[in-house]
């Protein structure tokens, strides 16, 4: 399910539909969740993941845990559960109020084996400037922890003194370069955390190549600090109309309130912004 993009120009990818229409079933509503006890942190993360058309048709196609298909069942039928994260962390277990949303991101798509849609590969380059002995390694994550920019993900390089080479059996400064192998259809980045928030500016799309183009779908936004605070989503959605056409609006969703919002302000990068997704257009 990944793309490689070490030979960025080369791209080769690899997509479950090439309809970029999706289908009602794979349309959720712009609805909200019931906070039923500090929980905000968990519904905004379940609005950005469920904005997703490749998680949807991995659930639907892919996964066959019965949570998730009694659900998206009762959304064909134009039900809604508004407890639906709440009755998802109790059967998950080790639920707790207040938590983080990126920790929790990571225990849920652990808990229900989601990784491959959400595997991010980096290969680390380590070359000993005094003899040019390289070593090469391939680092995984599924939620890329960026401290300034996005340039971070996608590329860095630093340089890291007294490391002893296995070439020239001496201590030695070494390049190390970091750089994208393999994406999958969803990547999913965490900016600033709870000390002193700041502004990093993010694009609407990541683009790899000629060929891979990711859009962003959803953010979390965190207000407060890290004794307390309060996690909302802005997220972008597909729409069906009655003529059976598609468009795509935009949502503010605080829980169970949900307001419709513009493209220019949910593109708007702001100093809480906590967490990004974006999809492999398709």
């Amino acid at each position: 399910m990944s793309t490689n993009i070490e030979n960025i120009n080369d791209t080769n990818i690899s997509n479950d539909s090439n309809d970029s229409k999706p289908d009602k079933k794979l349309i959720i509503p712009s609805l909200g969740f019931q906070n039923t006890g500090a929980i905000c942190y968990f519904n905004s993360l379940m609005q950005c993941i469920l904005s997703s058309t490749h998680f949807l048709r991995f659930i639907l196609n892919d996964n066959k845990d019965h949570r998730f298909l009694s659900f998206f069942q009762s959304i064909c039928n134009d039900l809604w559960n508004s407890t639906f994260t709440t009755e998802l962390l109790h059967s998950i277990g080790n639920f707790q109020p207040n938590q983080s949303s990126s920790e929790y991101f990571l225990m849920v798509m652990d808990a229900l084996k989601w990784d491959r849609l959400f595997e991010c590969r980096h290969k680390m380059v380590k070359e000993c400037r005094s003899c040019g002995h390289k070593n090469e390694s391939v680092d995984i994550s599924y939620n890329v922890l960026i401290d300034n920019s996005l340039e971070e993900f996608m590329k860095s390089e630093c340089d890291l003194e007294n490391v002893l080479c296995d070439g020239c059996k001496v201590k030695s400064s070494y390049r190390q370069q970091q750089f994208i192998h393999s994406l999958s259809p969803v990547i999913v980045i965490s900016l600033n955390k709870y000390f002193g928030k700041k502004l990093t500016h993010y694009p609407s799309t990541l683009v790899f190549g000629d060929t891979a183009t990711y859009n962003l779908i959803g953010t979390i936004e965190h207000f407060g600090g890290l004794q307390g605070g309060h996690y909302i989503a802005r997220v972008r959605r597909f729409e069906t109309h009655d003529d059976g056409n598609h468009t795509i609006g935009y949502y503010i969703i605080d829980d169970t309130k949900v307001i419709p919002i513009t493209e220019e302000i949910f593109y708007k990068s702001v100093p809480e912004t906590y967490m990004l997704f974006y999809e492999l257009n398709t």
